[in-house]
């Protein structure tokens, strides 16, 4: 059985059809594109960038703790 191609993804966001690259026309992506839309993704993305990187800190703090009472 062939498997279906995935559509690509940005930021966790799939690539509309309309961008595929043989069929791109600058100027009507232009005006398709609503900018305060794309501002908010960049901000409800850099909001969970912000919350994994606090994750890591504190499983990294958690690990250092650990390892020397083990030592």
């Amino acid at each position: 059985m062939k498997q279906r191609a995935r559509r690509p993804k940005v930021l966790g966001m799939s690539i509309p059809r309309q961008l595929n690259a043989s069929k791109l026309d600058p100027r009507k992506v232009a005006q398709d594109v609503d900018p305060k839309k794309v501002i908010k993704q960049i901000g409800s993305v850099a909001e969970q960038v912000e919350a994994i990187s606090e994750d890591v800190r504190m499983l990294s703090a958690q690990a250092k703790r650990l390892s020397k009472k083990l030592s």
